[in-house]
């Protein structure tokens, strides 16, 4: 099946597999790793190392975890991509037009929607029908229908 994988993982616990982590703090960008971490419902508490206390550990609270790239798994199957691969490429359709450039992408659950924004406006379209491959050397991402 073509498709894409998230920018990490849709398992909120593999985010462990790709320590060490780095967060932005101050416009500065700071190394961190986990010592050990609890999963309570829908969150997880990490704690982190060299961070003994709550007022220590409010700055970091809320903010984006950033990995370094070589740590991602190398996706072997054919036509699956990171959403990171994909993002910045033209979008071109099976008659060779342009459409646009990816933007973002979407994850409704069912499928992922590229957003794909051309001179005029932004248009949305599902993956899951519409994808077909993608050129590196190009940096192209080919649609299989119009």
């Amino acid at each position: 099946m073509d498709g894409l994988d998230s920018p990490l993982s849709q398992k909120k616990k593999k985010i462990f597999d790709y320590q060490p982590w780095f967060i932005q703090l101050n416009d500065q960008w700071k190394n961190i790793k986990a010592k050990k971490w609890k999963q309570h419902n829908e969150k997880i508490t990490v704690k982190i190392e060299g961070v003994n206390d709550r007022n220590q550990a409010s700055i970091y609270l809320n903010k984006e975890i950033f990995i370094n790239e070589s740590k991602l798994p190398v996706l072997n199957e054919h036509n699956h991509y990171y959403w990171k691969d994909i993002i910045g490429c033209l979008v071109i359709n099976g008659c060779g037009s342009t459409l646009g450039e990816v933007t973002s992408i979407i994850e409704t659950g069912s499928n992922d929607v590229l957003v794909i924004k051309d001179k005029q406006s932004s248009r949305k379209k599902n993956i899951g029908s519409f994808f077909r491959r993608k050129s590196y050397q190009k940096s192209q991402y080919f649609l299989s229908s119009n």
